[in-house]
């Protein structure tokens, strides 16, 4: 008998909303083997939790090493469903942390013990949804007992080290399982679906050829415009699906012959700005406490919710300006566009606006995967954790070092402005006979740029880059889902 994905997560949903469940089996659980301690123990799943940012890159690294080598293009493009699932997981648990906001246990019991590093909020786990999210891959992509079972021996080991270390409550990382499980699922899937559909167009294309005119456009689907555009149907999870082919060849037109005038204006742009950084911090701050605009973040909550004996914000509202527009910045309101755009999509049964919450979905992983590596690169300190005039740079730190002390290697690029800009042109690009989103759009996104000098989250230096790759990512995606008939 199979049981499907979705009775686990509704399942630990109902766990975690239950009052007495929280408290009489999270805490209690999590104490005696938070308690149950040694040396021995304590440098085991220490090094055990630090394996996950490291397996989680080899993996994929070697099966696509492997397809190189044996010019096995299934291989090839197994690692990069594998690594896209891993995308995927990780931001969705980071997702969730900002949604749900659970404190660490360690922060609500003092007789937890932590004993390492865990930043920002609880639920769900990270180390546990990424470690589950490639033993289900390697699961999925080799279905033999000698895979699958070091593969989830690891990833239980990882979820048992992260409640060993006093930063997870049992619930979280059983949230983190099955989300790591799931993502991998589900790409698994539409990897599938895809591969499916592909030898389907092949068969299509050899059937043309043999009979002339066999292939033709269906209506259906697609949809058309007052323009004479026509919007194909998006397949099932291309947001996710598309995003190696996509990173891949955005990143090769960017660097084209004719593109680099470009590329030079963006460098000395930033060059520019960063000479001026400190200035400019300087200057949009005092304006701001001379008008008395609050650079705090402060919010109201939109519910509230029992979550392990303690009162949990779920949703939030912002109290002031500086906060509205910085939040307008975060991921979530590009997802929040999205839905708008799917639901629509599916009561009309409008492609372009199914296309548009593809997109804006692909955007986000993608720029949010992109801009972290590019932040790793680079290291640059956060205005309001800068050491020295304009921030020190530290490139590629400690994957340790860069997960528990972001604001001191997150600076550049503005991984905010990308993803918000993104959306900005993908919708104005596919409603181009909406003339006001262009200057309205990009207008907010200036004020989302002030309103993280103000609170100290970038210098303005940060922001050429930002836009840049918003822009062109954005611009570069909508044009596969589009095309015009020549009469």
């Amino acid at each position: 008998m199979s049981i499907h994905p979705r009775f686990f997560l509704i399942l630990v949903i109902y766990l975690i909303q239950s009052p007495a469940y929280s408290q009489n089996f999270d805490i209690n659980l999590l104490k005696s083997i938070n308690g149950n301690a040694s040396t021995s123990r304590t440098n085991f799943f220490k090094a055990d939790a630090q394996s996950v940012q490291y397996l989680n890159i080899a993996a994929p690294a070697g099966i696509f090493i492997a397809g190189m080598i044996k010019h096995d293009p299934k291989l090839k493009k197994d690692a990069l469903y594998a690594a896209a699932s891993y995308v995927a997981s990780s931001i969705l648990a980071q997702g969730l942390k900002n949604v749900v906001k659970r404190p660490r246990p360690f922060e609500q019991y003092p007789y937890i013990i932590k004993r390492d590093a865990g930043g920002g909020y609880s639920f769900p786990s990270g180390h546990t949804s990424a470690a589950f999210t490639t033993a289900t891959s390697l699961s999925l992509l080799f279905p033999k007992w000698y895979v699958i079972a070091p593969s989830y021996l690891w990833a239980s080991s990882i979820a048992y080290a992260r409640m060993y270390q006093g930063v997870h409550y049992p619930t979280d990382v059983l949230a983190g399982a099955v989300l790591g499980a799931g993502c991998a699922w589900l790409g698994y899937k539409a990897e599938h679906w895809m591969e499916k559909k592909h030898e389907t167009k092949l068969k299509a294309i050899a059937l043309e050829q043999q009979q002339p005119g066999y292939v033709k456009f269906k209506p259906a689907d697609s949809t058309l415009v007052a323009n004479g555009d026509y919007y194909k149907r998006p397949f099932p999870f291309s947001f996710i699906t598309n995003i190696p082919r996509d990173i891949v060849g955005y990143t090769k037109q960017s660097f084209q012959k004719k593109n680099l005038p470009k590329l030079a204006i963006i460098a000395g742009l930033t060059t520019a700005l960063i000479l001026l950084d400190q200035n400019i911090t300087n200057g949009v701050q005092e304006f701001a406490n001379r008008n008395n605009i609050t650079a705090r973040e402060q919010f109201s909550s939109i519910v509230k919710l029992n979550i392990g004996g303690k009162k949990t914000n779920i949703g939030k509202l912002p109290k002031n300006i500086n906060t509205a527009f910085y939040d307008l910045g975060q991921g979530s309101s590009a997802m929040v566009m999205a839905a708008g755009f799917f639901i629509a999509g599916k009561i009309k049964k409008d492609y372009r606006a199914l296309q548009t919450a593809s997109q804006l979905t692909e955007a986000f992983i993608a720029l949010g995967f992109g801009t972290q590596v590019l932040k790793y690169a680079s290291g640059r300190e956060n205005p309001s954790d800068a050491s020295v005039s304009g921030g020190r740079w530290r490139p590629f730190p400690s994957f340790h070092d860069f997960q528990t002390n972001k604001p001191k290697y997150d600076a550049f690029p503005s991984g905010h402005l990308a993803v918000f800009v993104s959306a900005i042109t993908i919708i104005s690009q596919n409603y181009p006979e909406r003339k006001w989103l262009k200057p309205v759009g990009y207008s907010i996104a200036g004020l989302c740029g002030l309103a993280m000098i103000n609170n100290g989250v970038h210098w303005a230096s940060d922001f050429p880059l930002g836009f840049a790759l918003g822009y062109g990512f954005g611009k570069y995606i909508t044009k596969k889902s589009r095309f015009h008939l020549v009469q």
